[in-house]
């Protein structure tokens, strides 16, 4: 965004995408995108999500899995942030460890340059406890998102959601059925790869594989109508979680 001559943005791709053997992962995806294949949000497209204006909506996501392993040789630090506030305040524990600013320096021609936050590196010493982060963003100085992550990393919940809750009886419409496996706090845990597997009721289909494995700790199906009306519910399990359970109406 500092030179005049470059159109457009720098960067590869929106999506990850199937490729062919001669490149890739070894599983021939290429996991280069902003998004996952299923178009679900990476750490990336919180980046481009925070340079929209807070007027139009407010961004506030912390880049990390606040763990002692989120960096190479450990540690987590710096701290990112990807957010359109004015300042974040960052708690560990319930301690304030204060309040920063975007940095200007390293990004001095973005709208809103990310929060790199130095100074957190004595929260993942060895035979310390972690304890949870929250984050605080401020705009016109008053307290305006907030996000808690856990220090346990472990799965609490599997969440599952529609994107659309009606569809047309008509054979072919459908929507997404996004699955994630999330902390106490709902934040997605990206090193989750449980199975999940799915039943329906109803009269709808699920497009997809069933059981699935999860990547990254989020993953989608398709649900698609049938040519009669009715009420479809599907419902999601994996082991040691409480199933869960989303509704879909088949209308006229």
């Amino acid at each position: 965004m500092g030179m005049p001559k470059v159109a457009g943005a720098i960067g590869w791709c929106a999506f990850d995408y199937n490729t062919h053997q001669e490149f890739g992962s070894g599983d021939r995806i290429c996991y280069h995108g902003v998004m996952d294949i299923f178009r679900l949000p990476k750490y990336a497209a919180y980046f481009y999500e925070s340079q929209i204006s807070p007027e139009q909506r407010v961004v506030l996501h912390a880049a990390t899995v606040w763990s002692a392993g989120d960096r190479s040789e450990g540690g987590n630090e710096p701290l990112v942030i990807f957010s359109n506030c004015d300042e974040v305040e960052v708690f560990v524990g319930g301690y304030g460890q204060g309040r920063y600013k975007p940095d200007r320096a390293n990004f001095p021609n973005l709208p809103h340059p990310p929060f790199q936050i130095m100074g957190q590196k004595i929260h993942a010493t060895w035979g310390i406890e972690n304890a949870h982060l929250r984050v605080v963003g401020y705009l016109n100085g008053q307290a305006v998102a907030e996000q808690t992550i856990s220090a346990r990393g472990l799965p609490h919940a599997l969440e599952l959601k529609a994107d659309f809750t009606e569809l047309r009886a008509d054979g072919a419409d459908m929507t997404r059925l996004v699955f994630r496996i999330v902390d106490e706090y709902g934040n997605r845990l990206p090193y989750t790869n449980q199975c999940v597997s799915f039943e329906i009721d109803g009269p709808a289909d699920l497009i997809g594989e069933n059981p699935f494995a999860l990547m990254g700790g989020q993953a989608a199906l398709y649900v698609k109508a049938r040519h009669e009306p009715g009420t479809v519910t599907i419902r999601a399990t994996t082991p040691r979680l409480e199933a869960a359970t989303v509704t879909i109406e088949i209308t006229r």
